[in-house]
């Protein structure tokens, strides 16, 4: 449980950093992945270090909440961050404006529901399926797989919508170095 040290000093970082800054959130696409990679950081790190208290081990282990979980650090914090440092970085890249802010802005949000639809769906079929597992019962595992099955379905389609949000990324990264509007030199003028 003491992991949470080491996440609330990055939060404290990320908050200060954008102290007096927070109005760039509705502006800017990388200030959006940014803070929420850092929202997704403190949930990964809360579930953490609690999944793994052993009568939280005993009832997710070998589930899908493991799963939803590993999604989380990986998509939920670690893309959103490399999607918020490229967002930056391309224009500096290419010499160009980013082509489409409405792409950026569909990239984030499908991001954000697909995602959102996955974690959670995985988790719940997790948390059925431990359920199931733990039962005195003694339920075979291919009678939880079949009860967790219209969970997968919806998770696919969670999966669909981020494929969409990556796909206009995509198209919007490729485009702006193509034909983006030139970024002007903001020393222009001065003299050499």
């Amino acid at each position: 449980m003491m992991l949470i040290l080491p996440v609330w000093s990055v939060i404290t970082n990320q908050v200060g950093t954008m102290k007096g800054k927070w109005h760039m959130l509705s502006t800017h696409v990388e200030v959006k992945f940014l803070i929420l990679g850092a929202v997704f950081y403190v949930i990964t790190c809360f579930q953490g270090p609690t999944q793994a208290l052993r009568s939280m081990q005993q009832i997710i282990h070998f589930t899908d909440w493991v799963v939803g979980h590993a999604h989380l650090a990986i998509y939920g914090v670690f893309t959103m961050w490399a999607w918020a440092s490229i967002y930056h970085i391309w224009p500096k890249l290419t010499g160009r404006q980013i082509y489409s802010q409405a792409l950026a802005s569909w990239h984030f949000w499908l991001s954000l529901l697909g995602f959102s639809i996955m974690a959670l769906t995985l988790w719940g079929a997790g948390l059925v399926q431990g359920g199931m597992l733990n039962l005195p019962a003694n339920i075979a595992f291919i009678d939880t797989v079949k009860a967790i099955s219209p969970f997968w379905l919806v998770r696919s389609i969670g999966g669909w919508i981020m494929i969409i949000g990556a796909t206009c990324f995509v198209y919007n990264m490729y485009m702006t170095a193509k034909v983006g509007k030139p970024i002007e030199e903001e020393l222009e003028g001065v003299a050499a």
